[in-house]
């Protein structure tokens, strides 16, 4: 039985998963393992399956390299605060709308803190739904449901105390607060 191949939900990619995935499956067989490095050189031909899914202008893919190195340095600055437990490095910088914000900020915006929180919410949906492939990860999954069930209270006590209707799972990945221009999109 050959395998279904399929972009997941929220992936930046269309076009036809199933040529993707069987094209990387070809790689992985004729170079012995599927590395960054033989998905381009295969890609690279004007005719390769994969050619169109890369930025081969150089001077643009130079400035998109810059611009993920730039994230990568944001993310890598932690602080150390005394009032937190145990003295725990936290980001310093969080994305928010498309750009970065001090944690500090972030924490006391109401708006801001609700977008991170439910960037959080759909990270644990996600990090379940990759675990779930693997069987010895079921106590993984089980704990990342408790932690999902747990949140999912913060948000509802949160809303109650806004004078917002409760959140709620929207349709397909990931949450949304009622009447947010992201569930209107799923409805």
């Amino acid at each position: 039985m050959e395998m279904i191949y399929k972009f997941r939900d929220g992936a930046r990619f269309s076009g036809d998963a199933q040529a993707v995935g069987r094209e990387l499956n070809g790689i992985r067989s004729s170079h012995g393992s599927l590395t960054p490095e033989a998905i381009v050189k295969t890609a690279r031909p004007k005719a390769s399956v994969l050619h169109d899914y890369f930025e081969w202008n150089n001077r643009k893919a130079a400035i998109e390299y810059r611009l993920w190195q730039a994230r990568v340095l944001v993310c890598s600055i932690v602080s150390v605060r005394g009032d937190t437990e145990k003295g725990r490095p936290v980001r310093s910088f969080v994305s928010v709308n498309h750009a970065y914000e001090p944690i500090e900020v972030v924490l006391g915006d109401a708006i801001m803190r609700e977008r991170v929180l439910t960037e959080i919410m759909n990270g644990i949906e996600a990090m379940k739904e990759k675990a779930r492939a693997y069987e010895e990860l079921s106590d993984v999954i089980f704990s990342l449901d408790k932690a999902h069930r747990v949140a999912s209270r913060h948000f509802v006590r949160r809303a109650r105390r806004a004078g917002k209707r409760s959140f709620r799972r929207g349709a397909g990945h990931g949450y949304a607060r009622p009447g947010s221009a992201r569930q209107a999109a799923r409805v």
